[in-house]
């Protein structure tokens, strides 16, 4: 009886050499690779390690702007008793109270941005 066709097979030498240079191959792409301080598995086991940084930053920016507000409300009763129930004087104050409450949350505002640092890790490097 005839045995039926099959495909041919590629000789065990040529087999062992593939798999010896996909080895070598493999070892030299890792040696480009850079270690890196994040857990590969995304799984961090240290306790509140990177978080403490915007917590404690956001109090510092509330905690500078409650001293400057209150500095200035202490400014605008000064400025308001200094006025003597003159009716322009009282208006002009009031808009340069508004103005000084909107520039000092303003610098809250941009004081609360600067404590995440969104993009500007160094990932990749």
């Amino acid at each position: 009886m005839p045995r039926p066709a099959s495909r041919p097979r590629t000789p065990r030498f040529i087999r062992t050499a593939a798999a010896i240079a996909a080895c070598v191959f493999a070892v030299l792409a890792c040696v480009q690779c850079r270690p890196v301080e994040d857990t590969v598995t995304g799984v961090n086991t240290s306790v509140h390690s990177g978080y403490s940084r915007p917590p404690i930053c956001i109090h510092g920016c509330a905690a500078r702007f409650r001293g400057a507000h209150r500095d200035e409300e202490l400014r605008h009763r000064r400025a308001m008793r200094a006025c003597h129930g003159e009716r322009v004087c009282k208006a002009v104050e009031r808009a340069t109270h508004r103005e000084r409450k909107a520039v000092l949350a303003a610098a809250r505002r941009d004081c609360h941005r600067g404590c995440y640092g969104e993009g500007a890790g160094a990932g990749g490097r």
